[in-house]
């Protein structure tokens, strides 16, 4: 600890002025004096803090402290006193004319070396917004000029990145200057400032800097776009989207189709169906997300997309009618069923399986007949999510000419657990059919009512070996519980 820093800290109010006057005197540098003033009120605080010292050493700390720094202030104007760690606007309230408090305030937070704007006392609200402004303004005017004019790239950067932390929209035009900096540090600042400030004059900018060199300027330009087009809403905006999913970049294409998820326009509507034709799968499956949380609006113009010559448009159709999850689908999704493509059976399955309307059920067991065994076991899936309204038809379905699809009905029952299905299962253990008589044992496991035990029994005798077996894993089931 130095001399004066000691004699600050021990209030020896006569020592502190001899050697302040005494080291001015020997062009002392005027910085070192302040920061061992700094140190002494450090200690003066630590001492407050473990009550050695009280209020009235507080005080009387600050004042030794100021009288020695109106000493030193002529000296420090003419020196490099550094950039302060802060700004401070003081002062105390309308009505308010007590001053220990805010002097002691202003004290310590100089000894830190914060730059003080001291209002003094019984000060109206008015002054205290208006030095505010003037302090914020000041700082961004200088704050521009350095990410202009700052011949090291540290300080550009830094500029750019207080301007971001600033959020006027004065600083928009500089930051997109620096998106051109010889720099990429600079330039990823200047990018991520510009997602902060969120203005619409950065968009283009941005656009343009997706293509830069470096991935790190791209990775900030795709941020803040993000940040600026979640922000958007209003008919300009949403006209500046629809503009932008027709850009030849796909990011730029990804990220717009990412906005537009937030927002709900229905003039989005049409652009977005064109874009699940996009060539990039990430446009495409980010425009149906967009197309789901627009919800009813979408549907008819949708419905529309099921009857188009393009399977796979009519596929995507279909899928994002599945998570918009509405009745007026469901008549164009059966007529959907019996489309050439696989892929367009198969999304109006899911579609139909997650609408879980009673009309699809027999189309979908029809379904149970399509030569292909993914559509098939699709189409057995969505009856069972469909649940209890399956139930009769599916019991209908026990009688079908057709042993797959008697066996797939039994199955299925099985899947829904509905004890309406215990009886006519019973009742195909006895089909001439091995598959049926199994996948009906199989069932009655999974249903576990009590009236299935005998007949179960009667099976273990059955002349196939793997009905038997059957059997036994079922009245296992049963009996367990």
């Amino acid at each position: 600890m130095s001399e004066l820093a000691e004699a600050l800290a021990d209030l020896e109010e006569d020592k502190v002025r001899e050697l302040v006057q005494k080291r001015l005197a020997s062009s002392a540098d005027p910085m070192s004096l302040v920061d061992e003033l700094r140190q002494g009120m450090d200690i003066v605080g630590e001492r407050y803090k473990s009550k050695d010292y009280f209020l009235s050493e507080l005080i009387i700390s600050g004042e030794i402290f100021k009288e020695s720094m109106a000493a030193i202030e002529p000296k420090l104007k003419g020196s490099n006193r550094g950039e302060p760690v802060g700004k401070m606007v003081l002062g105390t309230v309308k009505g308010d004319i007590h001053n220990i408090g805010k002097d002691i305030v202003a004290t310590l937070l100089t000894a830190a070396g914060f730059e003080i704007y001291d209002l003094g006392i019984d000060v109206p609200s008015d002054k205290f917004i208006d030095k505010l402004k003037e302090v914020v303004n000041a700082r961004l005017e200088c704050t521009v000029a350095s990410a202009k004019k700052d011949g090291d790239a540290t300080g550009r950067r830094n500029a750019a990145e207080a301007l971001g932390r600033i959020k006027d929209n004065r600083a928009v035009e500089p930051l997109i200057s620096a998106l051109k900096d010889q720099d990429p540090v600079v330039r990823e600042s200047a990018a991520e400032s510009l997602g902060e400030i969120n203005d619409i004059r950065a968009f283009e900018p941005l656009i343009a800097s997706l293509k830069d060199k470096k991935s790190r300027v791209q990775n900030a330009a795709g941020n803040s776009l993000q940040k600026i087009m979640k922000e958007l809403n209003n008919k300009k905006a949403v006209d500046i989207l629809l503009l932008a999913l027709k850009n030849r970049d796909p990011e730029v294409r990804r990220i717009t189709v990412k906005a537009m998820q937030e927002i709900s326009d229905p003039r989005a509507i049409d652009p977005l169906i064109e874009a699940l034709k996009d060539e990039d799968v990430q446009v495409r499956d980010g425009a149906a997300k967009a197309l789901e949380r627009l919800g009813a609006p979408a549907v008819d113009p949708l419905l529309m997309k099921l009857k188009d010559d393009d399977a796979a448009l009519q596929a995507k159709a279909a899928s994002v009618l599945a998570e918009i999850r509405d009745p007026r689908a469901v008549i164009p999704l059966i007529d959907a069923l019996r489309d050439e493509s696989r892929a367009v059976r198969f999304e109006a399955i899911r579609a139909l399986a997650k609408i879980r309307d009673a009309r699809a059920v027999e189309p979908l067991i029809d379904v149970l007949k399509d030569a292909d065994s993914q559509v098939r076991d699709s189409a057995a899936k969505a009856l069972a999510e469909i649940g209890g309204g399956a139930v009769d038809p599916l019991i209908m379905a026990l009688q079908d000419k057709s042993i797959r699809i008697r066996s797939q009905a039994a199955a299925i029952l099985g899947e829904i657990r509905d004890d309406r299905a215990v009886v006519p299962l019973i009742e195909a253990l006895r089909d001439q059919s091995w598959v049926l008589r199994s996948e009906a044992a199989r069932s009655l496991g999974k249903i576990r009512d009590p009236r299935a035990i005998v007949p179960l029994r009667e099976m273990l005798s059955d002349k196939d070996a793997y009905v038997r077996e059957i059997a036994d894993g079922a009245l296992y089931e049963i009996e367990r519980q």
